[in-house]
C-alpha cells in the first residue's frame, strides 16, 4: 500500500497519476489524499484525484481530506493547510475510513 498526499504542493493530473500508478507493484493500493489549502491548483488537482480514483476502483482509493477539513478550518494551523492536533485526528480518520471501504466490506 502507497498513500499519497502531496497535492498541496502543485499541480497533478490524470496523466501524473497514472505515471504513479506505473511506478508500482502490480497489486499495490494505491490511496490519494486530496489536497486542502487556499491555492489555484487545489480544485483542479482535486478534481483530477477524484476522477483517477473513480477510474480505477480497483486498485486506487480517495481519501477526501479536503471535504474532511473543510467544515473545520479552526483544526488547521495558522497557515490554512497543516492539521494541528484536532486536525490530525480527522486526516489519520479519513485515510482509516477509505481502508474501511475497501477493506471490510
Amino acid at each position: 500500500m502507497v498513500i499519497f498526499g502531496l497535492f498541496t504542493n502543485g499541480v497533478v493530473d490524470g496523466a501524473g497519476l497514472s505515471r504513479l500508478l506505473s511506478l508500482m507493484d502490480p497489486g499495490t493500493t494505491l490511496v490519494l489524499v486530496t489536497g486542502h489549502a487556499d491555492r489555484r491548483w487545489i480544485p483542479p488537482t482535486n478534481r483530477a484525484v477524484r476522477a483517477f480514483a473513480a477510474a480505477h476502483p480497483g486498485n486506487v482509493l480517495l481519501a477526501d481530506w479536503d471535504a474532511a477539513i473543510r467544515p473545520h478550518p479552526t483544526w488547521l494551523a495558522a497557515d490554512g493547510i497543516h492539521p494541528n492536533i484536532p486536525g490530525r485526528d480527522v486526516y489519520v480518520q479519513t485515510i482509516l475510513d477509505a481502508l474501511r471501504q475497501k477493506y471490510s466490506g
